[in-house]
């Protein structure tokens, strides 16, 4: 008879233990997102690296940058850019900037941030032969229409 309860009891905290592990999982993880905002994500993060990788940053021409994102991204999708490029000679020293896209202004409510927009930042090198020409920081927000 003793050996029932204590069978009882292991199996009762075994369940307790396997729950709270469960549960605390669940706590812990990011819940699903929405579908819309993981896509923003995954096109604002993605169309930066393409845009790096061809060297359309690197020009800072900003008509060259806003058609190359335009290009990239749906049109029910806005997006502003800023560009800030770097020397270095002894230390790095602004050398340019480049705003492009659409102003962002207020979007909704900064209680919910429902509809605030995604934002991602990138850093990369340009290279004159063996030595560091620019250093780049870029911002890129991305937001539905």
């Amino acid at each position: 008879m003793s050996r029932g309860y204590i069978f009882s009891i292991d199996a009762a905290l075994a369940a307790i233990v396997v729950t709270l592990v469960l549960w605390s999982t669940v706590w812990e993880m990011d819940l699903p997102r929405a579908l819309p905002e993981v896509q923003i994500e995954r096109l604002a993060s993605d169309a930066l690296d393409v845009r790096i990788a061809d060297g359309t940053l690197a020009s800072m021409d900003r008509a060259l940058i806003e058609s190359g994102f335009r290009e990239l991204l749906p049109s029910n999708r806005k997006f502003r850019l800023q560009i800030m490029s770097y020397s270095y000679s002894g230390g790095f020293v602004q050398t340019g900037s480049v705003v492009a896209g659409e102003d962002i202004g207020v979007m909704e409510d900064p209680e919910t941030e429902a509809a605030l927009p995604y934002r991602t930042t990138r850093n990369f090198l340009t290279f004159s032969g063996d030595s560091i020409d620019r250093y780049y920081r870029v911002t890129l927000w991305v937001w539905l229409d």
